[in-house]
Order: C-alpha cells, then sequence, then structure tokens
C-alpha cells in the first residue's frame, strides 16, 4: 500500500509538471513521427503489457477501438502479448489497484509514456518485461447535411510509448490520419425549408457520411507495424 501510495504522488506531481510541456507537444497534420532504441533487441523483452488507451474525451468506445486496431497492428512483431483489458482486471484484483489505474491514466493524459519510478511498479505487477501505453489525441468525424457541398472526413490522432521495466524508452510514435470520403453537391437550398419540416438528422443515411473510425486507424497504424522493434527470436529467424 505504501509503494502504491507513493507512485500515486509521484505520478501526481508527473502530471503537473508536465502541463506545459504536454500543450507544446500536440500537433496536427499529417506525418509520424517515430523513434526506436537501436538496442531494443538487447533489452530482453519478451512479454508486453497493453494498458488501457487514454482519450482525450473519456470515450470509452474510441479507446476499446484503439486498443484493439493496435493490438493486431503490432501482433507480427512476434511478442507475448497481455491485452489492455486483462491488464486492468490484473491490476484491478491487487491492493490499490484501481488507484494504480486511475493514476496512471491521468498521467498518461498529460504525458503519453510511463516514467521510470511508475514504469518497474507495473511491471512488477503485471510480471512483463514492458509496457505500451497509447493517447487518442484526436478522434473527430465531420458529415454533411444534404445542404452542404464538400467531403465529409474522419480523423485521429495519437501518441504511443514502449517503455520496458526499467523504465527505458523503447519506442515512441506519434501520428494523424485523415480519411476523406467523397465529393458531395449540395442537393437543396439550405434557405429552403426541407420536407417534413426538420433538416436530415441522419447524413450517413444520405450517403454523405465520412469513412469509418476503422479504415482511418488501419491506414495510420499499418504505417507503425514495420517500424515497430521485433522481438529478438524474430530477428534471428530473418537472418
Amino acid at each position: 500500500m505504501r509503494g502504491v501510495s507513493a507512485v500515486v504522488c509521484v505520478l501526481a506531481l508527473t502530471a503537473t509538471l508536465a502541463i506545459g510541456a504536454a500543450a507544446a507537444d500536440k500537433r496536427s497534420g499529417s506525418g509520424d513521427e517515430i523513434w526506436a532504441r537501436s538496442d531494443a533487441d538487447s533489452l530482453g523483452i519478451d512479454r508486453i503489457a497493453m494498458l488501457p488507451a487514454a482519450a482525450y474525451n473519456h470515450d470509452l468506445a474510441a479507446e476499446h477501438l484503439v486498443e484493439g486496431a493496435l493490438a493486431r497492428a503490432l501482433r507480427p512483431a512476434g511478442y507475448r502479448w497481455i491485452s489492455a483489458a486483462t491488464a486492468k482486471d490484473l491490476l484491478l484484483a491487487q491492493p490499490a489497484g484501481d488507484s494504480l489505474l486511475k493514476a496512471v491514466r491521468q498521467a498518461l493524459l498529460d504525458q503519453p509514456r510511463l516514467d521510470s519510478l511508475v514504469a518497474p511498479v507495473v511491471c512488477g505487477r503485471l510480471r512483463c518485461d514492458a509496457v505500451l501505453t497509447v493517447r487518442v489525441e484526436r478522434w473527430e468525424q465531420i458529415a454533411l447535411e444534404d445542404y452542404q457541398s464538400g467531403k465529409p472526413f474522419t480523423t485521429i490522432t495519437l501518441r504511443a510509448a514502449l517503455v520496458d521495466s526499467l523504465g527505458r524508452l523503447v519506442w515512441s510514435a506519434a501520428g494523424s490520419e485523415t480519411a476523406e470520403g467523397s465529393y458531395q453537391s449540395a442537393s437543396r437550398d439550405p434557405r429552403a425549408t426541407p420536407t417534413g419540416g426538420s433538416l436530415n438528422q441522419n447524413p450517413l443515411a444520405t450517403g454523405f457520411g465520412p469513412p469509418s473510425y476503422q479504415e482511418t486507424l488501419t491506414a495510420l497504424l499499418g504505417r507503425w507495424t514495420g517500424r515497430f522493434p521485433p522481438h529478438p527470436a524474430a530477428l534471428g529467424s530473418a537472418k
């Protein structure tokens, strides 16, 4: 209990200090920023736990969709994985696990990686060699009404990080993907009274909908797959 309380205090302090840095860290537009340690294959990482995703707007459906998509994208790297749902259950089953999860989530909203004090605690509790975290920074869909012209679109921005049990940053990625639908021409004058006396409230049903979140995620994470450090065994078999 004392150890967890200390970790929670550290996380609270880290979150406070990181507010300014996190604000400066926000970015938009396309293009990915990906970094990996050159000696990642020598760190002895075999089992990785994914922690629950943290979305800026606390959208639970978005968090679950990102967790699943990221797990599928990185599975070819060859590691043994603990899913986000399993990691959550394992932590909640331990003393003060709920407080630890809440503190970790809040810290990730300010800084999308675990620091060198928290990572060893989480890895120890989950019996893994590293933890993967992901923050959802933008999750937006713009559809068109039938009186609008243009392209509907979906935009997703993510930041992810892999930190080992000693708190060393192993890999990090940040990227944004915007998927556009087909161009639509306005089908009526916005000043005219629509049939039925109300505007169309379901643009998806009339063909003005944006691409799905899943489609947009697949495009974004597809660029990350080949730039995630592979398991050392996978490297050996490739030689």
